[in-house]
């Protein structure tokens, strides 16, 4: 008995590998026949989604389920019709192996597998995706926030700046890499920097928000801190109504010291109704895509840290953008981006009392209520 049963066990297992690894004719022409198919379609299934895509309705994320779900039904039978036709073109030709193909077999896996990936981007995959949110929203619960931002980012960064950092390894120790692309040694090199070791931000945003028109060289000697003239005229009851309350960046004499001009140059504050504080910046240069919401964060992070240190309450935040721009490794991302819907904003405290130095304040200081957000959409950054 136990040899019939250890006989069993090795047909069982032989079979098992011969099914897998078939070395037969029919075998590899089974593989012939895959890849002849996949080369094959190609092409016409390229073709039928631009076809499809031109003649259907564009993803509209104000339409109703009810006719969101028409329109994929409406195109899916229209793309499956163009799967079975696309089959019989591919299979009315002789196969290079000899073999037939047959009916219904992984072939016709592999075709409706590459329309699907294919079609992942385009408005039949946007229209399910809405049509998911939404499912997962009333499962779930509502969003709170269209994109995620990190918050150790934003908070670190203008640390850094009320800090007058100058060398992002400081950042990096943190986990923070938003500088690493502007600092590299090749970039730096393009900046005609080869005296910066990798890693050195020059005399850019910190330098100039705390030793405006300082020597680099001795440390900011000479310079103006600006955010602290701005710190004890938010605090002074009559000083907080100055029309004059600006911070700039942007130093013409040490532009070619920094290494990456800065983009968002000018922010001014503003104190209305005695104690609202409102935070107007213009920035001259936008990555639409990854630097924008990061700066929106960033400064209106910062306006709630002034209103808390200052005694004031946080009021708006107002953005001017110059020269806009969406780098072209950026437009399938945000065409996800746009389709998303937004829900309502999470709201932000900084805990404890308030500190003697504004540097004094802790990334554990900050706590986001409320904040739920969508998947994340990967995106690199241009240097």
């Amino acid at each position: 008995m136990e040899n019939i049963i250890h006989e069993a066990k090795t047909i069982n297992h032989n079979s098992f590998l011969n099914h897998v690894f078939s070395t037969t004719e029919e075998g590899k022409a089974e593989i012939l026949n895959v890849v002849q198919y996949s080369l094959s379609a190609i092409l016409p299934v390229v073709l039928l989604n631009k076809t499809v895509q031109k003649f259907i309705p564009e993803a509209d994320i104000e339409k109703s389920s009810l006719e969101l779900l028409a329109e994929v039904f409406i195109q899916s039978v229209v793309m499956f019709i163009g799967i079975v036709l696309i089959h019989r073109v591919i299979t009315y030709f002789p196969t290079y192996s000899g073999y037939k193909y047959e009916a219904f077999n992984l072939t016709s896996v592999i075709l409706a597998f590459m329309v699907i990936v294919l079609s992942l981007q385009t408005k039949l995959g946007i229209k399910v995706n809405i049509l998911v949110d939404r499912a997962m929203e009333l499962w779930n619960g509502p969003g709170k926030e269209k994109k995620k931002e990190n918050m150790k980012s934003m908070n670190s960064n203008n640390g850094g700046h009320m800090s007058s950092q100058a060398d992002n390894k400081l950042l990096q120790e943190q986990g923070v890499h938003i500088w690493d692309g502007n600092t590299s040694r090749q970039f730096l090199d393009s900046r005609g920097l080869h005296h910066y070791r990798e890693g050195l931000i020059g005399p850019g945003y910190g330098f100039q928000w705390r030793h405006f028109g300082g020597d680099y060289d001795k440390g900011g000697e000479g310079g103006v801190d600006q955010l602290s003239q701005i710190i004890q005229s938010l605090k002074d009851p009559v000083g907080r109504t100055s029309r004059r309350l600006i911070m700039t960046a942007w130093n013409p004499l040490q532009l070619d010291a920094m290494a990456l001009p800065p983009c968002h140059i000018m922010c001014q504050f503003n104190v209305h109704d005695g104690n609202k504080l409102s935070c107007s910046m213009y920035q001259r240069s936008c990555d639409v895509a990854l630097g924008s919401p990061f700066n929106i964060a960033s400064y209106s992070l910062l306006t709630h840290l002034l209103a808390k240190h200052c005694g004031l309450e946080a009021h708006e935040f107002i953005y001017f953008m110059g020269n806009c721009h969406l780098y072209e490794d950026h437009i399938e991302p945000m065409k996800m981006q746009i389709e998303r819907v937004p829900f309502e904003f999470p709201t932000i405290e900084i805990k404890g009392l308030v500190k003697e130095n504004i540097n004094e304040y802790e990334v554990e200081d900050f706590v986001l209520h409320g904040y739920q957000s969508h998947e994340a959409i990967k995106m690199s950054m241009v240097a």
